[in-house]
């Protein structure tokens, strides 16, 4: 991987609408789009006309830019059973998750729900209620209604003077019934009513054994105890649907109170494998050195549950983050995860519930604390089923603040709504209420993404609008950050192919443009498109897949993009269009000029397993602190391992600074003077037959501009200097050839050193972007270098020229 020039940290000056990020004035309610590109200077001298010129190739690579960089770091998003986890459901009952179990505790008695594993079609709850107590054949006095508390992990059902608890570990619970007092002695009969679909049999090895084709719970053979320790066992048997339990009268009569009857119940799943977990996302807090990762975890086909944890940018876990969501009996899917910087805190959302009745559900946390709001359905109260969620954040350090959630809202067969809902950082709806992105009746609009920020002003939504014969458009809008539509529903791209799986990035900064990407289909050849949008037009369209010619025919799709502020990374799932049987996954990284955007590194190694990977989420530090400076991306994804058996992944991918930088102007491209030495350099002078070579290094960034330009071979301890230009030809000057024109600015001369070298900026001058006066958007020019050669050697003339370089400033 290569290294990356450290970068002073950047203040970001003015954000849209013209607010100081960090400032506590009050941000606008819309923002204005921004105007044409930058006009360039008129030119200072005018470009000749070629002699006889070659081709130039242009943006040819440096010789060393194109060699591969090792695939991404990647590190594993677990799941955490160390402990046994708790938290409240929806309606107050207990819930409780341990490794091959969940249990559900409330008034009426308690739920046993085992884990049989990712092949379980559902749930297989085995419910135990207190029926009855009987002493000596008279009825035991219980409580109308148990008080369920908690200590540690014993959770109690306190129905007066009996105690029916749960002892619970990781892998099985104990449940105990425990007598304080007994009114009379005799023998002593506990019916527990049983619900399940789990048929229940005498196991031969002791207890009981409820079981089905998934697997079975084992009721072990109860004992009772009494307070000096004498034990005896209990008499268990299934009658007429119900649980009975009995202690012989002799043991009865003589013990010593409290009396405690104890069966151990175990979970045993005929799917060993572990748990599969898949959707996975991440959002960084203000900071940038800390990452939240969610994730779905599907306990049987009709229950996934979200958990998930938080790590630094190299995947360290942070001890104690690891947290759940849900594991409740509700089906929770598809959890997304955005930061807000007033408030440090995260918002994690999925859409809750099964096909036909889903909303969309949440609760805001902080790094290391779980809930800081009790998980609640955040969607609106308006009539229909909602689809595919998203979730925004807001950088603005500042209140008012807030988290936005889009979603897509069914109307009819054929009518679907993107909708969008404030929350504020207490995880509770804001706003005037439901706000219609897009409304338009009889449309089918569907599959929406919003920007994981809104850079203090804006969210960028994106989705789809199908059409007849599979043909789509997509589709975006922007939302300010207190919720109003600042840019209504416009059209980024329609064409006769299908167009799926929109996602958009956040702003680059200082401006409305932002990146999106989807997936177009041409025939049964699926490609990554990239579109740069200015506010709402759309200013360039790149088809990625077309960069690669040798992977063109295979599979791209499922894209996910996102911006550092300058530079954007889109990840994508690639199959092999032979076997269409593996999936990789790769990334590209993107850069943008006043005039458009191009591709700065190609097919950057994600993931190459033999596993299949699925489904990238792409995020960076910029989307909760734009003043942050560096270039990093977190990818996450699922891999899909053997059946039933995928993991979550997650790899940093460190971007670079500035634009790409290219060299032309060689041998190769122009006829020199004096003849060709056949070196990708300038023409031959007289020390070498090499010719004078420039290379640059660090990063073309007008934000942090750490460019140099090395040059080399020229004629020692001469004077040279190199000049700047907007244009680029061809034409022989001296005893070499000038390709850079336009405007041009000349740089201070410098006296090469005794190898005929010298580097610009040199020791105490300026850095290059204001050497050159580039404009802090950027743009591209151009540079070679002039420098004398006296010594009689191939024209009359007494000076000569290095090749050239072509340099993308970018923010």
């Amino acid at each position: 991987m290569r290294s990356i020039v450290p970068v002073l940290p950047v203040f970001l000056a003015l954000l849209p609408g013209g607010v100081a990020f960090g400032s506590p004035q009050q941000r606008s309610a819309t923002t204005p789009v921004p105007q044409a590109d930058i006009e360039l200077p008129t030119p200072l001298d005018a470009t000749p006309t070629p002699d006889a010129p070659r081709v130039v190739p242009p943006l040819a690579l440096l010789p060393d830019a194109g060699v591969p960089r090792p695939a991404a770091e990647r590190f594993g998003l677990g799941l955490d059973f160390s402990e046994v986890r708790y938290q409240h459901g929806p309606d107050g009952a207990l819930w409780a998750r341990g490794e091959s179990y969940k249990a559900r505790f409330d008034s009426e008695g308690a739920s046993v729900i085992p884990a049989f594993g990712s092949r379980a079609p559902r749930n297989f709850d085995l419910r135990f209620e207190l029926e009855q107590v009987l002493v000596g054949g008279e009825p035991f006095a219980l409580a109308p209604q148990a008080e369920v508390r908690r200590v540690a992990d014993v959770v109690t059902l306190d129905r007066g003077a009996l105690d029916e608890t749960y002892h619970l570990e990781v892998r099985q619970l104990e449940q105990r019934f425990t007598f304080e007092s007994l009114a009379q002695r005799g023998e002593l009969e506990l019916r527990l009513a049983l619900d399940s679909e789990l048929v229940g049999a005498v196991d031969p090895a002791g207890g009981l054994r409820f079981s089905n084709e998934w697997g079975s719970v084992h009721y072990g053979a109860a004992i009772a105890f009494d307070a000096a320790g004498q034990r005896v066992e209990v008499e268990s048997a299934l009658v007429d649907g119900a649980l009975t339990l009995r202690v012989p009268e002799r043991f009865v009569a003589q013990a010593q109170l409290p009396l405690t009857i104890d069966p151990l119940i175990t979970v045993f799943p005929l799917d060993n494998s572990a748990s599969e977990c898949f959707d996975a996302d991440s959002a960084y807090n203000l900071a940038g050195d800390a990452l939240l990762h969610v994730y779905g975890v599907l306990f049987s086909a009709n229950d996934f549950d979200v958990a998930g944890f938080a790590t630094d940018r190299n995947g360290v876990v942070l001890f104690g983050s690891f947290f759940w969501t849900d594991f409740t009996g509700q089906h929770w899917r598809e959890p997304r995860v955005a930061h807000n910087a007033v408030s440090d805190r995260f918002l994690v959302i999925g859409l809750v519930g099964q096909t036909g009745a889903q909303s969309v559900w949440g609760h805001v946390r902080s790094v290391f604390q779980n809930f800081l709001s009790t998980p609640a359905e955040l969607s609106g109260p308006e009539v229909g089923d909602k689809y595919v969620a998203d979730v925004g954040g807001d950088p603005y350090l500042f209140p008012p603040s807030y988290f936005c959630i889009v979603y897509q809202r069914t109307i009819s067969l054929g009518d679907f709504d993107i909708n969008a809902r404030l929350i504020d950082t207490n995880g509770v709806p804001a706003g005037a209420g439901t706000i219609i992105v897009d409304g338009s009746v009889g449309t089918f609009d569907i599959n929406p993404s919003i920007s994981k920020t809104n850079g203090g002003g804006n969210w960028n939504v994106v989705w789809e609008r199908r059409g007849p014969n599979a043909a789509s458009a997509i589709r975006g809008a922007k939302v300010n950050w207190n919720g109003g539509i600042s840019i209504p529903s416009f059209e980024i791209s329609s064409v006769a192919q299908a167009q799926w799986s929109p996602t958009a990035t956040g702003p680059v900064a200082g401006s409305e443009r932002f990146f999106v990407a989807c997936t177009r289909y041409f025939g049964n050849d699926a490609d990554i498109m990239v579109f740069l949008v200015n506010g709402n037009v759309r200013e360039q369209e790149l088809a990625l897949s077309s960069a690669f010619p040798a992977t063109l025919l295979k599979d791209q799709r499922s894209p996910s993009i996102e911006t550092d502020g300058a530079h954007a990374l889109v990840a994508w799932s690639e199959i092999d269009q032979a076997t269409s049987s593996h999936f990789d996954l790769f990334a590209s990284e993107i850069y943008t000029t006043p005039t458009g955007m191009g591709i700065k590194e190609n097919r950057i190694v994600i993931s190459t397993s033999t596993a299949q990977d699925y489904e990238p989420q792409v995020c960076s530090p910029e989307s909760s602190n734009p003043a942050q400076s560096s270039q990093d991306y977190s990818v996450s994804w699922y891999e899909g391992g053997s059946f039933f058996n995928d993991n979550v992944w997650c790899a940093l991918v460190r971007g670079s600074v500035g634009g790409p930088v290219s060299l032309f102007c060689t041998q190769a491209d122009y006829p020199c003077p004096c003849g060709d030495s056949g070196f990708l350099s300038g023409c031959p002078n007289s020390s070498t037959s090499l010719g004078a070579h420039m290379s640059a290094s660090g990063g073309a960034s007008t934000l942090a501009p750490t460019l140099s330009l090395n040059v080399e071979r020229m004629k020692p301890n001469a004077t040279s200097l190199v000049f700047q230009g907007t244009g680029v030809s061809g034409a022989p000057l001296g005893d070499g050839v000038r390709c850079v024109y336009g405007t041009v600015i000349r740089f201070a001369p410098h006296t090469n050193n005794a190898l005929g070298a010298t580097v610009y900026p040199g020791p105490g001058e300026p850095s290059l972007a204001v050497l050159g006066q580039i404009p802090p958007q950027g743009g591209t020019f151009y540079y070679q270098t002039w420098y004398r050669d006296t010594a009689a050697f191939c024209t009359s003339a007494a000076t000569n020229l290095s090749d050239a370089l072509s340099v993308t400033w970018t923010y």
